[in-house]
């Protein structure tokens, strides 16, 4: 059985090569399960910085507009604003972080689901 290596800081969303969004999405969500539970496991509390990323991430997830707006896509969320949005994790992430005049490690990146084949 292969060891998962738990990361430090939120896993990152990305497309392995050959691998669908669905795909993508379902394996970011078992990243960050494996890393949630490794914190909580050795209850280490999070610093201000993790805390207002995952508020900004779970505001972007559940923010109808965004929803609606960039479907499908990959955002890079700081203080309840989309800064960028795209299909590459990479151009996405450099974008903002050209914005916002900071390093890439310091933005929250996340999924927004596609629900379009379930809306008919």
């Amino acid at each position: 059985m292969k060891t998962e290596e738990i990361p430090s800081t939120i896993p990152r969303p990305y497309l392995e090569p050959g691998e669908t969004h669905a795909e993508a999405i379902e394996r970011w969500r078992r990243e960050i399960q494996i890393w949630s539970n490794s914190r909580s496991q050795t209850l280490q509390p999070l610093d201000d910085e993790t805390v207002r990323k995952l508020a900004d991430i779970r505001w972007a997830q559940e923010d109808s507009e965004v929803q609606l707006r960039f479907a499908g896509q990959l955002v890079v969320v700081f203080e309840k604003h989309i800064i960028a949005h795209g299909y590459d994790t990479k151009t996405v992430l450099e974008k903002a972080a050209g914005l916002l005049n900071c390093d890439v490690d310091d933005l929250a990146i996340t999924w927004i689901d596609d629900f379009s084949d379930l809306r008919g």
